[in-house]
């Protein structure tokens, strides 16, 4: 295991999460699942994405971990996060 020295990069660990839950024992798919949902934050970061909004990094980054195993579509995993947003508060100040 290791250490997350910030709780904004929570979201790094999301698709090693994922695998674990769907069993996915290949390290080479959990490490394409890892770079595919990093890449995207980070770019999500880099053009103004609020690093505060850790909760929703790690759970969209957590959906989308699913698409790129192939376990669900990009449109499934549009609803699946739609879902979340309308029950969920991600974007609330508390741990």
């Amino acid at each position: 295991m290791f250490a997350i020295p910030d709780i904004t990069e929570l979201f790094k660990v999301s698709a090693l999460i994922a695998a674990e839950r769907r069993g996915i024992t290949s390290p080479e798919l959990v490490q394409q699942m890892s770079d595919h949902v990093v890449r995207q934050i980070e770019s999500d970061l880099k053009i103004g994405a609020d690093p505060a909004e850790f909760k929703f990094h790690f759970v969209i980054s957590y959906i989308h971990s699913h698409t790129s195993a192939h376990l669900i579509d990009e449109m499934n995993a549009d609803r699946i996060m739609n879902y979340v947003n309308d029950h969920w508060d991600l974007f609330d100040e508390e741990v």
